[in-house]
């Protein structure tokens, strides 16, 4: 992305982040550095596995990501 893009983008796709896991009622970490990178963990506090919820979690953030670009 272009600069000017750039911080507009990264904020619009945080906050489908932030949306659609409050809608899933899940909460993962997110981190954002200097570099231009996005880490996202996606992690269950209850058990060891991750659930359904956590597999469309990730698939809707990739969805989101894929229209950005």
């Amino acid at each position: 992305f272009r600069d000017n893009d750039y911080f507009k983008k990264i904020k619009y796709f945080m906050a489908k982040i932030m949306n659609i896991s409050e809608e899933l009622d899940i909460y993962p970490e997110i981190k954002w550095d200097s570099h231009r990178i996005v880490e996202i963990k996606i992690y269950s506090h209850k058990s060891n596995i991750l659930t359904d919820k956590q597999f469309e979690l990730s698939k809707r953030i990739s969805q989101i990501w894929y229209n950005l670009s």
